[in-house]
């Protein structure tokens, strides 16, 4: 069940209504859309729900993805060179704005460039 917030309309959203994340998580990618948005940065094209009841991000054509969890964030890194499955995990709290602008700094930096 996608959320009701108009900034989720363009994701194609790949959870159902039995496996939805929690709603502290939905709400922390809401926010997060917004600072995107305000911020002209590239949106998330696909969410899914993560490991835990989190919203896991994905941009297209990236080497990114984010987990978002109620009040904190993990961007995981997958090295497009990588011969395993290893990737680099860096976590963000929702509530620090250096941590908020180093994130959006990496978003951008690895989807390409804002929008």
């Amino acid at each position: 069940m996608k959320p009701q917030h108009p900034l989720w309309e363009h994701i194609n959203i790949h959870w159902t209504a039995a496996s939805q994340p929690n709603p502290g998580a939905i709400e922390s990618a809401t926010q997060l859309l917004s600072l995107l948005k305000q911020r002209n940065r590239a949106f998330p094209t696909d969410s899914d729900r993560g490991y835990w009841p989190t919203v896991s991000f994905a941009w297209a054509d990236s080497d990114i993805e984010l987990e978002v969890f109620d009040g904190s964030f993990e961007l995981q890194v997958h090295p497009e060179t990588a011969q395993t499955k290893l990737f680099n995990v860096l976590e963000f709290d929702a509530d620090n704005p250096e941590d908020l602008e180093t994130l959006l700094e990496m978003i951008e930096r690895h989807t390409g460039e804002a929008l």
